[in-house]
């Protein structure tokens, strides 16, 4: 499915692997995406940790 979403809105067509915009956006968006959502993950578990300690 994010071969078509991609190929379709971003590019216009389906030479998606040849060229940057069409991979290594769509890899460094969802590392990004995944990094975002692990900080804000350890940052919960942290003040829950300072809650309790309380």
């Amino acid at each position: 499915m994010g071969v078509l979403l991609i190929a379709l809105s971003v590019e216009k067509s389906f030479a998606m692997p040849g060229s940057i915009l069409g991979t290594w956006v769509p890899f460094a968006r969802i590392f990004l995406s995944t990094y975002i959502t692990g900080l804000s993950v350890e940052n919960t578990e942290k003040e829950k940790a300072v809650a309790l300690g309380s």
